[in-house]
């Protein structure tokens, strides 16, 4: 009895340490609400997009010093050391028999290169890539400014969906009791307590739709902070709408060709392409090198017992005559790179055309939506009262009731979606010009409660 009453004291014990530990897991786990400059520090330490764009950068850094490496002196020993059997038969000289000793020795050799054109064609090249990789990590900063806001958004617009959901199955819930005890007194006919049954069944399943879409938000948005969180700041109504200044969409044309980092990263990719065809070319080119060589060999027994010592200085001049057909065909595929990375950087010119032009006129015409939209909201309210009142009174059916509170929840959804494509359009543009920085997306937090 008592093993069994220790066991039973024991199992309350740990069920209780396990429930105490459980609880203090979950309140450690409860996030604070995430403002968009928390989360673009976290996508900035976390977000592999970026990361990889980092470490190519460090890549090609590491690449300079294996061009430069050829420029540079180049020291080498070997030694040896040998032992030799000797068998001599039918010799007038020396005697017949068997005889062994020992040779050994080293050779140190430095070789510096006085000139080589691929080898500085080639260093030239390493750095236009160096260049590229460099703007090409700049754009994935600015790349990744861009997707942050684009999911952060995404949450926001599906919270609203989930709100507005959830706000309109209450309000038909509330219509369809009211329907169902304007029924019972024989005000309305059950069509009307049908339909709203209906309607309010269909805005359950949208409810559960909204929430799994939030669900899938949230995640999108811990892919690029590292870390899940499910709650996040607001934006709030009233936010300035700003035109982009200048408002001349050439002028932010000329400034997105001049800046544009996606265009700069294809300019110096061309020019790097450039350089490989003439170190490739240039394979044919003599190419003269110093070469300083120090020998020691010493022979300690046998007929011919010496040590010896030779240092010798040479300038050494190499002619390429013909290497198989190796270097024509390093240059005609450099050619054909070259080529290749001249049409990406064309049309990288035209993309960054157009990406300029869209999110100009993305942040034109978001602004009048916004206008429109939020004048449309106060219609659809105004709408909704008035068919309300005529509900109470018998001349609106519960069905005209409804309809109406659905527009008003669809101009709120839409009123906010264009006021976070205004935030995102604007980023955009500044992306497009090559001037988008971190700043901007912290200024975001701004326009948030």
């Amino acid at each position: 009895m008592k093993h069994n009453m220790k066991k039973i004291f024991f199992g309350i014990v740990t069920a209780t340490c396990l429930i105490i530990n459980s609880q203090a897991q979950a309140k450690d786990k409860t996030p604070n609400t995430l403002n968009f400059s928390q989360a673009l520090e976290l996508a900035i330490t976390h977000d592999q997009d970026l990361q990889a764009a980092e470490f190519a950068y460090q890549s090609s850094l590491a690449s300079r010093g294996l061009s430069k490496a050829a420029l540079l002196p180049q020291l080498n020993l070997s030694a040896f050391s040998n032992h030799t059997e000797q068998e001599t038969e039918n010799s007038s000289v020396f005697p017949n028999g068997t005889s062994s000793f020992e040779s050994d020795g080293y050779s140190l050799t430095l070789s510096q290169t006085l000139y080589n054109h691929s080898v500085y064609k080639k260093l030239q090249q390493t750095d236009m890539s160096i260049a590229a990789a460099l703007a090409t990590v700049e754009a994935a900063r600015q790349d990744l400014i861009i997707r942050l806001a684009t999911a952060y958004f995404n949450v926001l617009g599906a919270q609203d969906n989930l709100k507005f959901a959830t706000a309109e199955k209450e309000a038909i819930s509330k219509q369809l009791e009211q329907s169902k005890k304007r029924f019972e007194v024989g005000l309305i006919a059950i069509t009307d307590v049908k339909e709203s049954q209906a309607s309010y069944d269909t805005s359950v399943a949208q409810e559960i739709d909204a929430i799994n879409i939030l669900s899938a938000q949230f995640e999108a948005l811990a892919v690029i902070l590292g870390t899940y969180t499910t709650t996040i700041a607001t934006m709030i109504e009233d936010i300035p709408l700003l035109i982009p200044e200048p408002a001349d969409v050439t002028k932010w044309t000329d400034k997105a060709l001049e800046n544009n980092l996606q265009l700069k990263a294809a300019q110096y990719n061309y020019q790097a392409s450039q350089k490989q065809v003439s170190a490739d070319q240039s394979e044919h080119y003599p190419y003269l090198d110093l070469v300083a060589q120090h020998d020691y060999s010493s022979s300690d027994g046998g007929r011919f017992a010496s040590d010896s010592t030779d240092t010798a200085i040479t300038v050494q001049l190499t002619i390429p005559i013909y290497s198989g057909g190796l270097t024509s065909a390093k240059h005609d595929q450099s050619v054909a790179l070259k080529e290749q990375s001249r049409s990406l950087k064309e049309k990288a010119k035209r993309q960054t055309l157009q990406q300029t032009r869209d999110a100009y006129l993305g942040v034109t015409s978001t602004i009048a939506q916004v206008k429109a939209l939020e004048q449309a909201l106060r219609s659809n309210q105004a709408a909704h009262e008035a068919t309300q009142a005529g509900f109470e009174v018998g001349t609106r059916t519960a069905i005209d009731v409804l309809s109406t509170l659905r527009e008003v929840y669809r101009a709120e959804r839409d009123y906010a979606r264009a006021r976070y494509n205004y935030v995102i359009n604007t980023l955009r543009l500044k992306q497009a010009a090559g001037i988008l920085n971190t700043g901007d997306g912290q200024s975001i937090n701004s326009f948030l409660n």
